[in-house]
This record gives C-alpha cells, sequence and structure tokens, in this order.
C-alpha cells in the first residue's frame, strides 16, 4: 500500500481504493491481527484515502474517509477525530472542530482504548498511545479554549460585559496542556500557556 506520508497522495489514493475494492469483493472482508483484536483492512485504507485527500487540501473527500474508517475501529478512531478537527478549523467550522475534537477524547478516555494500551507488550507502544491521548486532549482544550474567546468577544460588542469578563477569566484561570507535536493550522501556534497567563495567542 502507498505510503501517503511520502506525498505520493494520487499513488495512494489509487491503491488504496483498489485495496478497499478488492477487500470488499470477497465473501469475508480481510482482517488484521493487532496484539488481541482484529481489525477490518477497510480501517487501513479509509485512513489512508483520507490522509491523501487531506494532503492534496480536498477536505470534502478526506472528511468522508475519516468519517467513515471511524465505524470500523471505535476504540482507535481518536486519529480521525483528530484530523476531523483540524479539517474543521482549517475551513472556517469553528464548532465542527470543537465538537470532533469532543469526540476525539471521548475516545482515548473510553475503556476501549484504555484496554488497548494496557494490553500493549511493547513499553514504546504504550508511550506513543498515551502521547497520542495527550495530543487529543490539548486539541480539545485549545479548539473549546478558541470557543470560548469567540463567546466572549461577541458578549463585549452587543454589551454584556459581565458575561465577557466571566468567559476570559475562566480562560485564564484553565491549566492547558501543551502538546509538542500539536500542529492546528500552520504558522498559527500557542507560544505559551500558564495557568492564569495566556501569553500569547496567535490568530
Amino acid at each position: 500500500m502507498m505510503d501517503p506520508q511520502r506525498e505520493n497522495h494520487d499513488g495512494a489514493i489509487e491503491n488504496c481504493s483498489n485495496a478497499i475494492e478488492s477487500n470488499r469483493s470477497q465473501d469475508k472482508p480481510t482482517f488484521l491481527k493487532e496484539a488481541d483484536y482484529q481489525v477490518n483492512m477497510d480501517f487501513y485504507s479509509t485512513s489512508c484515502l483520507a490522509t491523501a485527500y487531506q494532503g492534496k487540501k480536498d477536505f470534502e473527500n478526506s472528511k468522508k474517509y475519516w468519517l467513515e474508517s471511524t465505524k470500523y475501529f471505535p476504540q482507535l478512531s481518536h486519529n480521525a477525530y483528530l484530523n476531523l478537527a483540524k479539517i474543521s478549523y482549517l475551513t472556517g467550522d469553528l464548532e465542527g472542530a470543537g465538537k470532533y475534537s469532543q469526540l476525539g477524547r471521548k475516545v482515548v478516555e473510553s475503556s476501549g482504548f484504555e484496554k488497548i494500551v494496557a494490553n500493549r507488550k511493547n513499553p514504546a507502544s504504550k508511550k506513543i498511545f498515551m502521547q497520542d491521548k495527550q495530543q487529543v486532549i490539548a486539541a480539545e482544550q485549545y479548539y473549546l479554549m478558541r470557543l470560548s474567546y469567540k463567546e466572549m468577544i461577541w458578549n463585549f460588542d452587543i454589551g454584556n460585559y459581565k458575561r465577557a469578563i466571566d468567559i476570559g477569566n475562566e480562560i485564564l484561570k484553565t491549566e492547558y496542556i501543551i502538546h509538542p507535536g500539536l500542529t492546528v493550522i500552520t504558522g498559527q501556534t500557542i507560544n505559551s500557556v500558564e495557568v492564569g497567563t495566556i501569553a500569547d495567542i496567535n490568530g
């Protein structure tokens, strides 16, 4: 299967589409054994297509396949939701970004996800899953903070100053997780967030 990370997006789309067609043409779909669970190969093929289309900035098709991938392996659908949140944010849908990031957090805090992590025998593999969890939580906090900021500005603009101040104080006293691998949009990062201080929010 073509690796979409190598930026051969068209090649990845062709190969992953063929893989889906081949898997669905069989009487029974092919499953890949992963530790103590089995995964329908369509999970990997749809994720591959979603990644490739996202690389081409074809966000409509990317969202379609990210959403499809979640039904094949719900316990590990956090990456799909993280990307759906990012696409929503990039296309100006802040509410969608908040919604998908919340769904991602539900996944990484679910018993199904925790069971998968607990059964990983390789410490490095466990560490990756835990880093994924922190990244999802950091993303959710970021998007929800942006939604709160939007609400604060709206209340200020209509003259509801008390509500605006209350929202601002809630933002300031929240302890945010900063994940070094989290990129919500190129050129837009949170440089410093500490309890009681938002030193810089670019954008």
